[in-house]
């Protein structure tokens, strides 16, 4: 069975069986006065399609689910507070809540989150496994805020360039802009990284600036990246790792109860957002990334199977440097095999 397939199922699935959810009764609606609000912002734009179903939904079921008790205000994005400036605004509650943000944007701040993208496991698998539970008690430690889950996950990482890439010697002085996942990766395949803004992305490739970029599997198209780049190299590495994290003074401030309800809807939106961000690949590839003549590209077996183990063996190997007390009991937890 081919992996598209077996994604594609493993979101119709998904989909069915949360469709009850939406028809959950509210409760009786707070007053205003009785409303907590929580101002909210995330990494990417309003319009993005990494968020513009996911974020909302979960804004919605929160809202209903505490009958009214709590509004998160979505202020909007990077054009709000700076993708990479949102983590200091949380950890001193200018902003209440990130409702999502690619953990690794925070590794100024948290250096364990580089290895968020290296896990095994999907979002709902993580609650079982302690993997969950340790990033609580990481960001409650380093960053004053709470970990509430991720909006994503399952889908890998492509490389998406304006250059041909067919073996690993191709990497060798390409420029790719990058994040702090990407880094140890083109470093040990001889590319340079260099950073830009997800928003900027689109003219950097236009004008030669960087001829590539990681990203997920859904969202390229975001941005309209669709028609600046002309290939998709895989095969895919790591995964999404979204996160959404509240400010702990604030969440301290909130009964048990509505505790409780952001939590709840959380779970459940997880499962709701990692079905649609995998239909919504496909029909990416389909209908956008093809149509514009993007070219997938699979490097050779042994070529491959060398990429995909650097991919993992050289970001372990600059956590366990950075992070000498977190980065061994997130490796132990990450890796299927080693559990």
């Amino acid at each position: 069975m081919s992996k598209k397939i077996f994604l594609t199922g493993i979101g119709l699935c998904v989909a069915s069986m949360l469709m009850a959810l939406f028809g959950t009764v509210a409760p009786r609606e707070a007053s205003a006065a009785e409303t907590i609000v929580i101002k909210a912002v995330t990494a990417l734009p309003k319009t993005h399609p990494d968020i513009f179903t996911s974020v909302p939904k979960f804004i919605d079921m929160v809202h209903k689910r505490s009958g009214g008790k709590i509004k998160i205000d979505w202020l909007g994005g990077p054009e709000v507070i700076g993708s990479f400036e949102q983590t200091d605004a949380l950890k001193s509650g200018v902003i209440h809540m990130q409702l999502y943000t690619p953990l690794a944007y925070m590794a100024p701040r948290v250096p364990e989150t580089e290895a968020s993208s290296l896990t095994q496991f999907a979002p709902w698998e993580e609650r079982k496994t302690g993997i969950f539970e340790l990033w609580d008690e990481i960001f409650q430690k380093k960053l004053n805020a709470k970990y509430l889950g991720r909006l994503a996950g399952i889908l890998p990482y492509y490389l998406y360039t304006t250059v041909k890439i067919e073996k690993l010697e191709d990497f060798k002085g390409k420029i790719f802009r990058t994040h702090p996942l990407y880094v140890p990766l083109y470093t040990a395949l001889g590319a340079k990284p260099v950073t830009i803004p997800p928003a900027d992305l689109y003219t950097a490739l236009e004008r030669g600036t960087v001829q590539g970029t990681f990203w997920p599997q859904a969202g390229i198209t975001g941005f309209g990246l669709e028609e600046v780049v002309k290939y998709e190299i895989g095969p895919g590495i790591w995964q999404m790792q979204p996160g959404t994290l509240m400010n702990l003074d604030m969440w301290k401030k909130l009964s048990k109860e509505m505790q409780d309800v952001i939590n709840e809807c959380m779970q459940e939106a997880e499962y709701i957002a990692v079905a649609a961000r995998i239909w919504e690949a496909n029909l990416d590839w389909e209908y956008k990334m093809k149509p514009k003549g993007v070219k997938r590209i699979i490097l050779p077996a042994e070529e491959a199977e060398k990429y995909v183990s650097l991919a993992y063996s050289a970001n372990w190997e600059e956590i366990l440097k950075r992070c000498p007390d977190y980065g061994p009991k997130l490796k132990k937890l990450f890796l299927r095999e080693k559990r």
